[in-house]
């Protein structure tokens, strides 16, 4: 089906994993809409990714899914709350081109740039806006990549809320996604789940 943000919004907020944690209340971010960057049409794939962070440590590992699992494929990567700058992920998607990744997958879809504010941190208000200031750089970074990769017209949707978010959405792995460039919506076209 189509997805949608939450109504709620989205947090960076870090809590005590504790029973008393789970009361503590929130600050929640107006989701927006989705940004999509660059693409024209409607393209199709099955999803393949996950936190760029992990991928990265498992490349060139028996781990990494072998170069023909990208075919047609839809690229879904998201950060940690590690927060790795828009610099290195450069680097590291730049090692997805040389690798020929771009040249196989049909669109990617970017999660909102994972964090970890304490609920309670004094600069709380510095650091989320610090955080929100990224989000726009990881933009230009994958524009960047993909045009120096010859894909310029490659679909790409950001600030998907999944990952290292909360709430998060849970992208099934090796589901058809569907993304419509023209009408700005984005849908899972397989079940998640079978019985």
């Amino acid at each position: 089906g189509k997805i949608t943000h939450s109504k709620e919004g989205w947090t960076l907020d870090r809590v005590p994993w504790t029973k008393e944690g789970n009361k503590i209340k929130r600050r929640m971010q107006n989701a927006g809409p989705f940004k999509f960057i660059q693409g024209k049409g409607v393209t199709e794939g099955r999803l393949i990714g996950g936190c760029i962070d992990t991928l990265q440590s498992i490349k060139n590992t028996e781990l990494c899914p072998p170069l023909s699992s990208w075919n047609d494929a839809i690229l879904f990567i998201e950060t940690s709350e590690e927060k790795p700058s828009p610099e290195i992920v450069e680097q590291w998607l730049n090692n997805y081109g040389k690798q020929r990744i771009f040249e196989k997958i049909n669109g990617i879809v970017f999660g909102i740039p994972g964090g970890d504010i304490p609920y309670d941190d004094s600069d709380y208000a510095l650091k989320l806006a610090k955080q929100l200031k990224t989000f726009e750089k990881y933009d230009a970074v994958l524009k960047k990549v993909t045009k120096a990769w010859e894909r310029p017209e490659l679909p790409i949707v950001t600030r998907l809320n999944f990952g290292h978010t909360c709430p998060m959405l849970t992208l099934p792995l090796g589901a058809h996604m569907k993304i419509d460039c023209k009408n700005k919506t984005i849908s899972i076209v397989d079940a998640g789940v079978k019985e």
